[in-house]
């Protein structure tokens, strides 16, 4: 005959007890940069650059397509104001920040001659760049020098009297030379809440100088200019 078990009374009973699944996948922790910490400590390998500038020019090469009269005498020697946008990367290395750049900018000028007769010329300007800023030179970029080397080109439209004339004109170099001059220090507590809350790293005042190579073919005006200096707010994000 068989026994059967007797269980004792209140005696727990062993229940087989499932392993945890192994699982391969890994979590990656990103961790945000320490807002107290230095520019040169807290900065990425990438930053997000957005620009306006201002820039005062001088084509003295460029002659009326209506008229072939030169700039200097439809303007009376005037400069006419370039307003440009900036879009752009930039990859921060040990030696420093390398750039590029794409600029819209747009500039109008008008002038009655002697005989009560309007003149205007008005100018858009399109620009690819590449650049290098010294931004590594100290533990914040208070100054930071910067070389830029741009392809350009513009559409002009001029109108005289009822005479009018539009075109583009063929792309040419030009060669940037500026300063970034940092304006963090003057609002600290701001520059360190839009740096907590929107990621803005710098906020600079750029001062510049341009110089436009010989632009267009025999046939188009010629946008030249010597070194105009001009000025902008940049943001680093």
């Amino acid at each position: 005959n068989s026994v059967a078990p007797i269980e004792a009374a209140g005696a727990p009973t062993e229940t087989p007890t499932a392993e945890p699944e192994k699982s391969d996948k890994l979590i990656e922790v990103l961790y945000h940069p320490d807002p107290s910490a230095s520019y040169n400590q807290r900065r990425g390998r990438w930053s997000g650059i957005y620009a306006i500038e201002f820039t005062p020019i001088l084509p003295k090469q460029f002659q009326s397509p209506i008229d072939n009269r030169p700039f200097l005498d439809s303007f009376s020697g005037r400069k006419t104001t370039l307003s440009e946008v900036t879009v752009g990367t930039k990859c921060n290395l040990v030696i420093g920040g390398l750039t590029a750049e794409l600029s819209y900018g747009q500039a109008l000028i008008r002038e009655d001659d002697n005989n009560k007769i309007t003149r205007s010329l008005y100018l858009e300007r399109q620009a690819v760049s590449l650049g290098y800023a010294m931004d590594k030179l100290l533990t914040e970029p208070y100054f930071a020098p910067y070389v830029r080397f741009q392809m350009y080109g513009f559409n002009y439209e001029e109108t005289y009297g009822n005479e009018k004339r539009k075109g583009t004109i063929s792309p040419s170099s030009a060669t940037t030379i500026g300063i970034l001059m940092q304006l963090n220090w003057i609002e600290k507590k701001l520059a360190y809440e839009s740096l907590v809350n929107h990621d803005l790293n710098n906020t600079f005042l750029d001062i510049f100088a341009t110089k436009q190579n010989p632009s267009g073919k025999s046939d188009e005006p010629n946008m030249e200019t010597g070194f105009d200096v001009g000025a902008g707010i940049k943001l680093e994000f």
